[in-house]
């Protein structure tokens, strides 16, 4: 639903589609926009994730640094909703970014669950499927020796 007023970029409905506006910005390059439909104080967990990158950022500031970060990547999301059920969306991500595409194993694919309310996404939490994690670890070990 639109209210008058408003765009698409600003007003989504459903928790899914909440979800899918954050994605469909952050790949725009749009970060205001992928930012708008997180809370403020929004905290996203990643498990599984590769060396040097953050386990968990919360709210706007970090939010945006993380962001910030990934679109310096070149980052791209893909996003398929696997199942919603009241406020939470399960989806399966596809994310590829320069460091993994060098490395041979983009895409990294991960379980994701957010929790949608009032329009914002207020919790996430993306763990990286395990095969995707040992071809990542694989690629890591490599490079080291």
């Amino acid at each position: 639903m639109i209210i008058q007023g408003q765009s698409e970029k600003t007003v989504a409905t459903a928790p899914s589609k909440v979800v899918l506006l954050s994605v469909k910005a952050f790949n725009a390059g749009d970060l205001e926009a992928a930012l708008a439909c997180f809370a403020d104080d929004a905290d996203y967990k990643l498990i599984g994730v590769p060396p040097g990158q953050p386990e968990a950022v919360k709210g706007q500031e970090q939010l945006r640094a993380w962001l910030e970060e990934l679109a310096a990547q070149h980052s791209r999301v893909e996003v398929k909703v696997l199942k919603t059920e009241g406020d939470v969306v399960r989806t399966e991500t596809r994310t590829w970014s320069d460091s993994t595409r060098q490395l041979g194993v983009a895409p990294l694919v991960a379980t994701e669950q957010y929790l949608v309310q009032d329009r914002k996404i207020q919790s996430a939490i993306r763990s990286i499927h395990p095969e995707s994690a040992a071809k990542l670890q694989a690629a890591l070990v490599h490079i080291e020796e």
